[in-house]
């Protein structure tokens, strides 16, 4: 009995290591990527290829928190907003008449549908729009802000009163489900690809300011 709670205790131990030891590895790496990301622009404004410079994994990571120090306030208040937002909408919807609810609901899903298409058209086009110098900041968000739209409102409709009382069939609250986390998997990605973008800006005008003042740098 002793060797068997050492074993489950051991094993919760470990458990726990695996959680803790999971996302700081996740976060280790994208410190990693957006600021590689930005030194590589930084660098590339004077013609050298980061690569060749020999930036350790520590040089990239402690470069990372310029780049990302915007996209991440703005994720707080996006956040922050949304929570307001929800609640808002929550009490709305057990305040209004059902109907009147599904009404709204439904535009909004469709309004969400509208842009998440205007996105994805977005980026069919970049062959043509390549050369826009917004295109990399303004297709993802308004990717994010469709598939974002369309992922909660759906969800919103599944939980308001229906007008009938016919049974789904079986599939469709998971294939529901997975339509909405695929979704959000979009959102997630989008919004990546805009922390990139704006991570390479910050490398760009990093080095645009160090042109500026050549005089001041160490010989």
């Amino acid at each position: 009995m002793a060797d068997e709670s050492k074993t489950s205790q051991l094993e919760r131990y470990l458990s726990l290591g695996a959680s803790v030891v999971a996302p700081i590895t996740i976060i280790s790496a994208l410190l990693f990527y957006f600021g590689y990301v930005s030194s590589r622009a930084q660098y590339a404004y004077f013609g050298v290829d980061v690569d060749t410079i020999g930036l350790s994994t520590q040089d990239y990571v402690m470069r990372s928190p310029q780049p990302l120090l915007v996209p991440l306030l703005a994720l707080v208040v996006i956040a922050a907003a949304f929570v307001a937002l929800h609640l808002a909408v929550t009490a709305w919807a057990a305040r209004a008449r059902p109907e009147r609810a599904r009404t709204v609901t439904r535009r909004a899903l469709y309004a969400g549908l509208v842009v998440l298409a205007a996105g994805i058209t977005l980026i069919i086009l970049y062959p043509v729009l390549a050369d826009w110098p917004d295109y990399s900041l303004v297709t993802p968000i308004v990717v994010a802000v469709g598939a974002g739209t369309v992922a909660y409102t759906w969800r919103l409709m599944s939980r308001l009163p229906q007008r009938d009382a016919l049974p789904a069939s079986p599939g469709s609250p998971a294939l529901r489900r997975m339509g909405q986390v695929l979704l959000w998997v979009l959102v997630v990605a989008t919004l990546f690809w805009s922390t990139a973008t704006i991570a390479e800006w910050s490398g760009r005008g990093l080095a645009r300011q160090e042109a500026r003042h050549l005089a001041k740098l160490p010989p």
